[in-house]
C-alpha cells in the first residue's frame, strides 16, 4: 500500500463537489495481486506543466488533427451562436455562463441517443444472463436500495432517470470522458427530467432538463445556459465498479436491464465506441489544448475535496492498488480493483467482452470510522486496516474481523479520461507518478518522478485478473 502524510482531521467533507461519483466493489476473496510494499507518493502539481514533454503532433487521421478539435475559439455570444446549434429550442440564450465557442455539436439532434425514463431491472441472478462479473457497471446505494447501471447500456443510452431509496436521481454517462455521474435531480423541490442536448463543450455530454430546456454540464452538474444558469445539481457517490463485486455486496440488489419504453431493438452487447480507449487515440471535438502532463486517455481516478482537486493515475494504481492520503486535510482511502473491463471493447472480435481489456476502477473514502482514522494495506491478497485487521471491500465495507458491518463514508469521485478531468479541473495535482505508457503518446521519455515506489505488483504466477 501507498503510505501518505496523513491529516489531523477527518471531519466530514462540507464541500466535495467534484464531478463524478465512485465507490463500489468488494475485493474477490483470492487477489491477481501479491503484495506490495510501502513507499512515499510523488505529487506532480498544476506547475509541473511548465516543464511537461513537448507534444508531439498526432496522427493524421486522430480527431485532434482537426484544428475545431483542439484549437481554442474566438468568444462567441448568444446572437452569434450559430442557428444550428439553437434553432428549435425554447431555451433563453441570452442566460448563460461559458463562451458558446467552447460549444460544438455532436452530429446528433436533441435525444439523438434517447435517455431511459422507464428503467426496467432485473434481480442480480437473472442478469448474469446478460452481463459478466467482469463487466462495468455504475452502482449506488441509497436508502438501503442497492442498483447497477450496466455501461454497456450508459455508453447507448448515456442517462437514466430513474428513483432510488426515495430520492429522483439522473444516472449519467459520457462516453467520450468516461465519466460516469449521478445527480439528485431534484431542484427547488421538484424533480427534473433530464436528456442530451446533441451538444459537446470540451468533449463532455451537455444535458437538457424539460421543464426549462436549459443546458447543464455533465460534468460537474452546472447549469450553464438558459433559465437555470448557475444552479448546480447536488452529486450522488457512485462507482464504476465489475458487476461481480456488485453482486456479492449487494445480493438482492437491481440490474439495469433496459427500457420498458424504448430501445428493444438495441444490441447492447455490441460497444458503440469500439476501441476508443485505444492509448493512441485522442479526444474529440475538445477544443481547447489538452493537458500534456498525461496521455489524454490515461484513466484517473479524480476527486476534489476542500478545494483542492487531486488525480490519481491508473497507472500508478496497478502498480499500488491500495493508497493512504490526505486531500484538503481529509483523509482519504483510496482502492484499485484490476478486474473491471473496458466498457469500449476493440475493433474486432465477436462479442464485446472478448474484445475489451481490463481497465480496472477506483473508489475513494474517508479514511476513518467514528471519529477514528484508519490506514489501510494489501494482506495476502485482502483489504485490511492496520489499527484492528479488519477486512475491507472496495466499496468500502468491512466484511469481517472486529469492524464487521462498518462502512466507510464514500467521497464524490469518479473515473475519468486525463483529459476530461483536467478540462474541469486545471488546478489539478497529480498523486501518484504515471508510466511511460501513461504519456507515451506524447512523446514523454521519464516518469512525472523518479521517487523509488514498492516492489511492483505484478499479478502473482498462475493468477489472472478476475479469479
Amino acid at each position: 500500500a501507498l503510505q501518505l502524510p496523513q491529516a489531523a482531521s477527518s471531519a466530514p467533507v462540507a464541500d466535495a463537489a467534484p464531478p463524478d461519483g465512485d465507490a463500489i466493489a468488494a475485493a474477490p476473496a483470492a487477489s491477481a495481486y501479491s503484495d506490495c510494499g510501502a513507499t512515499a507518493l510523488p505529487v506532480a502539481s498544476a506547475a509541473s506543466k511548465a516543464h511537461a514533454p513537448a507534444a508531439e503532433p498526432p496522427p493524421s487521421n486522430s480527431p485532434a488533427a482537426d484544428a475545431s478539435s483542439s484549437a481554442p475559439n474566438a468568444p462567441l455570444s448568444a446572437a452569434e451562436l450559430p442557428s444550428y446549434i439553437k434553432s428549435g429550442w425554447r431555451t433563453d440564450f441570452a442566460k448563460h455562463s461559458v463562451d458558446y465557442g467552447e460549444i460544438a455539436p455532436a452530429g446528433i439532434p436533441r435525444d439523438g441517443i434517447p435517455p431511459i425514463d422507464a428503467p426496467r431491472f432485473a434481480g442480480v441472478g437473472a442478469a448474469s444472463d446478460f452481463i459478466a462479473d467482469d463487466e462495468p457497471a455504475l452502482v449506488l446505494s441509497i436508502g438501503g436500495e442497492a442498483k447497477a447501471y450496466p455501461l454497456s447500456i450508459l455508453t447507448r443510452r448515456e442517462i437514466v432517470n430513474d428513483a432510488i431509496g426515495g430520492m429522483d436521481v439522473a444516472v449519467t454517462y459520457c462516453p467520450l470522458c468516461n465519466s460516469g455521474v449521478v445527480f439528485d435531480r431534484r431542484v427547488n423541490g421538484a424533480a427534473l427530467d433530464f436528456g442530451v442536448t446533441g451538444n459537446l463543450r470540451f468533449s463532455d455530454m451537455l444535458m437538457w432538463d424539460r421543464q426549462t430546456e436549459s443546458w447543464w454540464q455533465q460534468i460537474g452538474g452546472e447549469a450553464v445556459v438558459g433559465e437555470m444558469t448557475g444552479a448546480r445539481l447536488n452529486i450522488i457517490p457512485s462507482a464504476i465498479a465489475p458487476f461481480g463485486e456488485f453482486r456479492r455486496a449487494h445480493p438482492g440488489g437491481s440490474v439495469l436491464a433496459g427500457d420498458a419504453v424504448r430501445g428493444a431493438d438495441i444490441d447492447y452487447d455490441a460497444p458503440a465506441y469500439a476501441g476508443y480507449d485505444d492509448e493512441w487515440s485522442y479526444p474529440s471535438l475538445l477544443k481547447r489544448t489538452p493537458d500534456l502532463r498525461m496521455a489524454s486517455l490515461e484513466r484517473v481516478m479524480g476527486l476534489r475535496v476542500r478545494g483542492v482537486a487531486a488525480a490519481y493515475p491508473f497507472s500508478s494504481l496497478r502498480q499500488t492498488p491500495v493508497v493512504n492520503d490526505a486531500v484538503g486535510g481529509v483523509d482519504v482511502a483510496v482502492f484499485y480493483s484490476p478486474d473491471t473491463l473496458s466498457p469500449f471493447g476493440g475493433a474486432d472480435g465477436a462479442t464485446a467482452r472478448q474484445r475489451a481489456f481490463r481497465a480496472g476502477s477506483a473508489t475513494a473514502h474517508i479514511a476513518a470510522i467514528d471519529g477514528r482514522r484508519l490506514s489501510f494495506a494489501l494482506d495476502g491478497g485482502r483489504i485490511v486496516d492496520e489499527q484492528t485487521g479488519s477486512v475491507w471491500n472496495a466499496l468500502g465495507g468491512a466484511t469481517a474481523g472486529p469492524l464487521a458491518g462498518a462502512r466507510l463514508e464514500p467521497l464524490p469521485h469518479g473515473n475519468y479520461f486525463w483529459f476530461a478531468w483536467a478540462a474541469f479541473n486545471p488546478d489539478t495535482e497529480i498523486r501518484g507518478a504515471a508510466s511511460d505508457a501513461a504519456i507515451g503518446n506524447i512523446g514523454a521519455t521519464a516518469t512525472l518522478s523518479d521517487t523509488p515506489r514498492g516492489r511492483d505488483c505484478a499479478p502473482t504466477d498462475g493468477a489472472s485478473a478476475g479469479e
